[in-house]
């Protein structure tokens, strides 16, 4: 069942995880529009279990906590501080933005299951876990598609510190782990 967020400042009141593609309206009737469906616990076949501190609590036809806990965080931080955004914008930052943060957080959860980051190769050489390069390429396109909007620099959150300037964290960090592996 999604529950109504009413703590949003600019009068916001979302409700997520629904197949209702209108979650609300602001205090000016702009529209706000997402595709935030949750999905259901998959309890015994979720990598995450172990770590899991909700599965406790759901019921067997429940929808996975993290996932939903994440996604409604990540709307309330999008959509917090946008004073002024047309329904387009709204539109586009529900109907891409949101969907790319649902998709990094079912891949971090496929992450939690991740026993050995590298691993050795048939050919003696070291590889990292496939699912680091897919969470990369995510965050890269989620500041893509901030990017894609055209939205002012002060409508934007802040630079994301994993493609900052000075390269993208996440390849330097996969970079080092090999170099020290290597040597």
């Amino acid at each position: 069942m999604a529950k109504k967020i009413t703590k949003l400042p600019m009068a916001h009141s979302l409700k997520l995880g629904t197949m209702n593609i209108r979650k609300g309206a602001d205090s000016d009737g702009t529209a706000t529009y997402a595709w935030d469906v949750g999905q259901k616990c998959r309890h015994a076949e979720c990598p995450a279990l172990p770590e899991c501190h909700y599965e406790v609590n759901v019921e067997a036809d429940g929808d996975c906590r993290v996932l939903r806990n994440y996604v409604r965080a990540a709307s309330v931080v999008l959509y917090q501080d946008q004073v002024g955004l047309t329904t387009a914008e709204r539109f586009q930052i529900g109907m891409h933005i949101i969907p790319l943060y649902k998709i990094l957080c079912k891949m971090k959860i496929e992450e939690v299951g991740v026993r050995s980051v590298v691993s050795l190769t048939d050919r003696g050489s070291f590889q990292v876990h496939p699912i680091y390069k897919e969470i990369r390429e995510t965050i890269k396109t989620i500041d893509q598609a901030w990017k894609s909007i055209n939205m002012p620099k002060s409508k934007q959150p802040h630079e994301s510190p994993f493609t900052s300037s000075s390269g993208n964290y996440y390849d330097k960090m996969e970079a080092a782990a090999l170099d020290d592996m290597e040597n």
